[in-house]
């Protein structure tokens, strides 16, 4: 399971890299993360150092 949420935190970081900001709607279009995975991989990347 950690293996995927870090597979979708890569994606939303990648979806937000080099943008100044997207929505939550935005990331999830860029990505097509489900409601349950967008979230799983925003906490993981919240948790970041």
């Amino acid at each position: 399971m950690n293996e995927m949420v870090g597979e979708f935190a890569g994606l939303i970081w990648r979806a937000l890299e080099g943008k100044n900001a997207l929505s939550q709607k935005e990331i999830k279009k860029a990505t097509k993360l489900k409601d349950k995975e967008f979230y799983l991989g925003l906490g993981w990347l919240l948790r970041e150092d």
